[in-house]
């Protein structure tokens, strides 16, 4: 019942300002990415969490159609998550053209994946098989991720640049990415001590909600107006923006 107050009260915040804006013919979603001038920095603080839950464009998911770069993919789009399972993908929190610095995460000799510092890993916390979600800046030689196919030791760790910073979010709230277990999550929301369940059971919920009720409409291009990317200066979904003026206050 709390959820459904909270989706109702999104709506009416937030539908009349984008039918407002969509009958305007912003149609932001369709403007080609590269055309975008887009400086994410300028606005957002360097230690906000929600500009650092990205991938380059060149990090690749499984799909039931093959694997897809992160620049193809769109919304609805199934890839497979943390539990060999198939996922949508429900929203783009942050979708922006340029170079931006990534962690190089090398497992083994061939498993590669990059991924932005703060974006959550699935690491092995003991020997028992125990699994923790860690920013990916905390992950050193040595440790051990899951992988799709089970698990993997880490062998470099570096930090690399990148083109493109995307930042799709899935229905469960997990993806594999190059074949490594990932959040679609940051991983230092207050400190470190919210983690990758909280966010997705609770932070995620309401635009879950929203995402549905959209979806159940019919209202394709509403949704990816809505959904799709992020505005035009940041290329974060106005869904995050909310979330790093919540941040802000503690």
């Amino acid at each position: 019942m709390a959820n459904l107050f909270i989706i109702l009260a999104l709506l009416a915040f937030t539908l009349p300002t984008t039918v407002n804006c969509y009958l305007k013919g912003h149609r932001s979603a369709d403007i080609p990415i590269e055309s975008k001038e887009r400086n994410p920095e300028k606005k957002l603080g360097a230690n906000n969490p929600w500009k650092d839950i990205c991938f380059p464009a060149e990090g690749t998911m499984a799909t039931p159609n093959g694997r897809k770069r992160m620049d193809e993919l769109q919304l609805g789009d199934k890839v497979l998550d943390r539990n060999s399972e198939w996922t949508s993908v429900i929203a783009f929190l942050h979708k922006a053209a340029g170079r931006y610095v990534f962690v190089e995460v090398r497992v083994g000799e061939e498993t590669l994946v990059r991924l932005s510092p703060q974006h959550l890993i699935f690491r092995l916390s003991s020997p028992r098989g125990d699994v923790e979600d860690v920013p990916a800046h905390k992950i050193k030689i040595g440790d051990t991720v899951q992988l799709k196919n089970g698990t993997g030791r880490v062998s470099d760790v570096r930090s690399v640049m990148a083109d493109g910073i995307y930042a799709p979010l899935t229905t469960s709230g997990s993806m594999v990415v190059d074949d490594v277990w990932a959040s679609c999550f940051p991983g230092h929301y207050l400190n470190g001590l919210v983690k990758h369940a909280f966010v997705q059971n609770y932070v995620m919920a309401p635009l879950r909600g929203l995402v549905n009720v959209v979806n159940m409409l019919g209202y394709d291009k509403l949704s990816q107006f809505m959904f799709g990317s992020g505005d035009e200066e940041t290329g974060i979904l106005w869904y995050g923006r909310l979330l790093m003026s919540l941040s802000s206050m503690f």
